[in-house]
């Protein structure tokens, strides 16, 4: 079993991500990405209230995500990227399947998989 994806817990952190980082969105998944200078990828995933009022949907929501995203970070690359998800309203309707390919898709934009 592959080890954990470390989160990007701080919030400048998750700011400079913002700022610095290059960015691409679809209708349900919008993904921001920058190099990091540590031996790992980190993540954080951002299902807001937007999405749902229910924690339990947004929870599920981000258990898929985490699932879709964790073989893609957890493979030994040279390029390390902060990488932040964030989750649109339209997420909550969609299935997994869809989720998983406009998650591939949109890394392949920013050159992360």
């Amino acid at each position: 079993m592959a080890s954990k994806i470390c989160n990007l817990a701080k919030n400048k952190e998750i700011k400079f991500v913002f700022k610095q980082g290059r960015a691409s969105y679809d209708k349900i998944i919008g993904v921001r990405a920058v190099f990091n200078n540590k031996d790992r990828n980190r993540a954080t995933i951002i299902v807001g209230l937007k999405v749902s009022k229910k924690a339990v949907e947004r929870n599920k929501i981000k258990r898929r995500l985490k699932y879709i995203i964790w073989p893609i970070l957890n493979k030994k690359t040279k390029n390390n990227h902060d990488i932040i998800i964030i989750a649109l309203p339209p997420i909550k309707d969609k299935k997994f399947k869809d989720m998983k390919e406009s998650v591939t898709s949109l890394f392949k934009k920013l050159r992360i998989a």
